[in-house]
């Protein structure tokens, strides 16, 4: 049951919606009043894309010539898979990184410099 006072709307000078919010607006109005909407965005961040670059390349034929000689210098990495396949060679690299407490630049940087007589 309903006990407020129903007559107090019909005091209203109003005779109708109070609201003081715009609800909608014109067709020759901006969408966005308030400026450019696509101010200060910056370049969009590739998000695991396939491209890769020369430097990876590279790298990869250096993994595959120093592979079997860089896990055997670091006991920790016996027990991992090291196989990848086209698109997941970064994929390895992170996964060299973490289980060596390092950053995927510094394990670049490691196998780069990685000589095969080592």
């Amino acid at each position: 049951m309903i006990t407020e006072n129903k007559n107090q709307d019909k005091k209203s000078v109003l005779k109708g919606l109070n609201n003081e919010v715009q609800q909608n607006r014109g067709l020759d109005l901006e969408t966005n009043p308030n400026g450019d909407s696509n101010k200060g965005v910056g370049k969009p961040v590739d998000n695991g894309g396939v491209a890769t670059s020369k430097f990876d390349k590279h790298l990869e034929k250096q993994w595959l010539a120093v592979r079997d000689n860089y896990l055997a210098n670091f006991p920790e990495l016996n027990d991992m898979d090291t196989t990848y396949d086209n698109k997941g060679f970064s994929t390895l690299i992170q996964k060299l990184a973490k289980r060596r407490r390092r950053t995927s630049e510094q394990v670049r940087e490691e196998i780069m410099n990685w000589s095969s007589s080592q």
